[in-house]
């Protein structure tokens, strides 16, 4: 079934528009500024190369060195030309994640935004429903509708929103490319190139899982939607209210759910670039953050009551003569027995 409503389509494809022309647009302003000090780079490195070649300091094939000469160069074609850039890189990392969403979809509904507005599209039908049917008689329809809409559009807004989000960041990253694709060229810099692949795949990852968690939430929600337009036909247009709370319910998974995924995209694509936008990561930094603390504050606390506790001790442990007994040691057995046998023998020497 195809929507009616053309609502996330529409800005969807202004995104697409927009992200497009700004990541070729910041990539060619990259590659541009690259291209004096990639160059030089690049005679240093073969100057220097060459002569540890001569004085023996590398010992390798020479066909290894042609292949480092030959993936050397190639690294620095793809981070200075932005045509190459274009075609080989940044067009193939911002599509694949709509298409491999597309193809695990399958069905009538071949991307994400198809998804969001035929769920609104439902949604939206049956609020509007209820509202026709409501009047100052009739209160609950009103209660009804508002729900409705307010669930459908929720859920699909915060879906489109981080959809949206990975976009721009993916964007971003993908625009600053060519310097971190230069940086494969040396050995200590490599690794910013492995940063910045995990932050790009995190971004992909985003987008598919989230399309996904949606796709398998819609399903529940289209189930109640189909329950709730059943149970208005059977009632002249007007749904029961025990059939709106499945949809409440499942509305606030949806939303959970959702705001998990750039979690979990996060762990699995070795980033955590988007984990902390969610309302969830963001809840769990904070809850994280506040346990050590807690912790800190709970021995404290404990110190605190211990010292108390000694010193109280202290006050009402003293003896009639002001001696405290608290840190007096206890007298061993032997002593109190010959305490005790000392006083009787002066008691007899005396009588």
């Amino acid at each position: 079934m195809m929507a009616d409503t053309y609502t996330f389509q529409d800005i969807f494809q202004y995104v697409d528009t927009a992200v497009t022309s700004y990541v070729t647009d910041g990539a060619a302003n990259a590659a541009g500024a690259l291209a004096g000090v990639g160059q030089t780079l690049l005679i240093i490195y073969v100057m220097l190369w060459g002569w540890s070649m001569m004085r023996g300091l590398i010992q390798e094939p020479v066909m290894d060195g042609v292949w480092r000469l030959v993936k050397v160069s190639a690294i620095f074609g793809l981070a200075t030309s932005s045509a190459l850039y274009a075609s080989y890189v940044s067009n193939f990392l911002y599509d694949w994640p709509t298409a491999f969403a597309g193809v695990m979809q399958g069905g009538a509904v071949q991307n994400s935004a198809q998804l969001l507005d035929q769920m609104l599209d439902k949604g939206n039908t049956l609020g509007s429903q209820a509202w026709e049917k409501a009047s100052w008689s009739n209160m609950g329809a009103y209660f009804l509708s508002i729900i409705i809409y307010a669930v459908t559009w929720i859920v699909t807004a915060i879906t489109g929103f981080i959809i949206i989000m990975a976009k721009y960041a993916l964007a971003i990253l993908l625009a600053v490319g060519p310097v971190f694709i230069l940086a494969m060229m040396f050995e200590p810099t490599r690794q910013w190139f492995d940063k910045w692949l995990g932050s790009v795949v995190t971004a992909g990852l985003t987008i598919v899982m989230v399309v996904m968690a949606a796709a398998l939430m819609f399903k529940l929600l289209n189930a109640t939607y189909d329950a709730i337009q059943l149970d208005a036909n059977a009632n002249s247009g007007v749904a029961a209210m025990k059939t709106i709370g499945p949809l409440v319910v499942y509305g606030i998974i949806c939303v959970f759910t959702i705001l998990g995924m750039p979690t979990l995209a996060g762990s699995i694509g070795g980033a955590f670039a988007l984990a902390n936008a969610s309302a969830l990561g963001w809840s769990y930094n904070k809850i994280r953050s506040a346990t050590p603390a807690a912790l800190r504050m709970g021995k404290r606390a404990g110190q605190a009551g211990y010292r108390g506790l000694r010193g109280a001790a202290g006050r009402f442990g003293r003896g009639s003569e002001g001696a405290s007994v608290t840190g007096s040691r206890a007298s061993p057995p032997g002593a109190i027995y010959r305490k005790i046998t000392a006083g009787s023998s002066r008691r007899a020497r005396a009588a």
